[in-house]
């Protein structure tokens, strides 16, 4: 019997040796070559990296990934992947995001050349923060079919318009990613995610903030994808001038020194004021008839005009309380009027007597402090219950007042009088009377309380004062009948509204030099700056 499968076996090598011969010298050809191997059928296979498990990867023909996770148990910095394959060593590397959490992963891309299957040895260098000193690392090998691999997606945001080193996010299905320069690229899964960019709040250099908004600020988008990015500059240091000729209101961008924006606000606008939050500014027009006696309300996000508002005969200076609640508004007949902002309605009548030429409020917001031209005196006004405390008698058409940003001081301008006096809040009692040059129209007082600037229309100068001793330090000649003053929220820089040559006249604070002229329209009588759409 054993004879007889023998001789069976023999026939059948006989008949058909030379077919299983060819096959086994063709699958040697195949395996030789690498067209074959005994891994081709099994899945893509990963060992090792007990530290910073990889989870996944893929590779082309020029690239590597791996999604890397954290099991340290604490903050880890990745500072370098190493991978060898075929006998070449690859370190050029890039992460979604280097810095990984406890149980986080990330996405990095190894350059390189890869055949398919791809035998890589890897080791994952990473450090703990914060001291950085210690390298670490974690060893692991993959087995990598190219045929099976599906590689993440390059995705690319680029700006325009940014400020060269400004710090900008962007949000991408759920993921944020930063960039001080002009792009942000990183890897994502195939697919529409939704992204947002947030706007950008920054210093502008002149103690306002900028805001950069971009657009597209947020939609959907495919992974992918390199989007362009505008930011366009809203600068926070606005400034808006109002001129009572023209009956115009004006924007200007303090950034360069340009006109933004002309409205048309009301017939004689002579009252300004800026919302604390910078949304909105307040013309008093005190025209008596059509296009007069009413409050104008200017919205700064597109500098429209939204409401005007009656009120009754002349309204002329204005301020606005701290908390931005409530706007006052002087009759020059005599008489406050009280608007609150909430919903623009006008409040009861408070009698603090005629012809008020200008209004300050302390910090606090409980006084107010009223200069009336005629009869010569300052009254101050407790604002929690609307009552006149007191009048002060200091010197001859009295014309503008201001607080220091203690609240303990209040400056106030006599016309008649040639003179400045300083007096004391707690007290209302006199410090001091500073003589300056003729004609004293308005003041202000820089952020920090050391200096103060009044305009003096009759000398076509204004006067810095120091506040410690009350001196004059300087008198600066600027144009023909200077008018209102307003400061920067840093005190570098003074503006002046001249009068009769329809020009605001800028003052560098540090040697009281004057700097850059404006056009304007016609009459400017008074100019403030503020942190307008700025974000603070």
């Amino acid at each position: 019997m054993l004879k007889g499968r023998y001789q069976a076996s023999l026939e059948f090598l006989t008949t058909y040796g030379w077919a299983i011969a060819v096959v086994i010298l063709v699958l040697a050809i195949l395996f030789s070559t690498g067209i074959l191997s005994f891994s081709s059928s099994v899945p893509n296979s990963i060992s090792g990296f007990s530290s910073t498990p990889v989870s996944s990867a893929a590779a082309d023909l020029t690239a590597l990934e791996m999604s890397i996770g954290n099991n340290v148990g604490q903050p880890i910095n990745i500072t370098g992947i190493i991978i060898n394959s075929s006998g070449r060593s690859y370190s050029n590397f890039s992460c979604q995001n280097n810095y990984i959490y406890p149980g986080q992963s990330t996405i990095c891309r190894i350059s390189g050349s890869f055949s398919d299957p791809a035998y890589i040895a890897a080791e994952i260098l990473y450090k703990i923060p914060p001291n950085n000193k210690v390298q670490l690392s974690s060893i692991g090998s993959l087995i990598i079919h190219l045929s099976n691999s599906k590689m993440v997606t390059t995705t690319k945001f680029t700006e325009t318009g940014l400020p060269p080193g400004t710090s900008w996010n962007v949000v991408y299905d759920g993921m944020t990613y930063s960039s001080t320069t002009t792009s942000i690229t990183f890897f994502t899964g195939s697919g529409n995610y939704s992204y947002t960019i947030p706007n950008i709040v920054a210093s502008s250099g002149y103690g306002c903030k900028t805001r950069y908004n971009p657009n597209p600020s947020s939609n959907m988008l495919t992974a992918g994808s390199n989007l362009p990015v505008t930011f366009t500059n809203l600068s926070g240091c606005k400034m808006y001038v109002i001129n009572y000729f023209s009956n115009t209101t004006q924007m200007i961008y303090t950034l360069n020194n340009t006109i933004g924006a002309t409205m048309s606000s009301g017939r004689y606008p002579q009252g300004l004021a800026i919302a604390p939050n910078g949304n909105r500014v307040y013309i008093a027009n005190g025209y008596i008839g059509t296009g007069g006696n009413t409050t104008t309300i200017i919205y700064t996000a597109n500098n429209t005009v939204g409401t005007n508002i009656s009120l009754y005969q002349s309204p002329g200076s204005l301020v606005i309380t701290p908390n931005g609640n409530e706007v006052y508004i002087a009759n020059s007949k005599g008489g406050l009027k009280m608007l609150y902002t909430a919903n623009n309605t006008v409040g009861a009548n408070i009698s603090s007597g005629s012809n008020v030429a200008s209004l300050a409020i302390t910090p606090n917001g409980k006084k107010l402090y009223m200069a009336r031209w005629t009869p010569d005196t300052v009254a101050m006004l407790y604002t929690a219950n609307n009552t006149v405390g007191a009048n002060l008698t200091f010197g001859v058409h009295a014309s503008g007042v201001a607080t220091a940003p203690n609240g303990n001081i209040v400056y106030e301008t006599s016309d008649g009088s040639h003179r400045v006096s300083a007096i004391y809040t707690a007290n209302t009692s006199i410090k001091a009377n500073i003589s300056v040059f003729p004609g004293p129209y308005s003041i202000a007082i820089t952020p920090n309380g050391l200096r103060a600037y009044a305009s003096n229309w009759a000398g076509n100068t204004v006067s810095m004062i120091y506040t410690a001793n009350n001196t004059v330090g300087t008198n600066i000649t600027v144009g023909s009948d200077p008018r209102g003053v307003t400061i920067t929220p840093n005190g570098k820089r003074v503006y002046v509204a001249i009068y009769s040559k329809n020009l605001i006249s800028m003052i560098y604070t540090a040697n009281n030099t004057v700097g850059t002229n404006i056009t304007v329209g016609s009459g400017p009588q008074w100019v403030a700056v503020g942190n307008i759409n700025g974000g603070g």
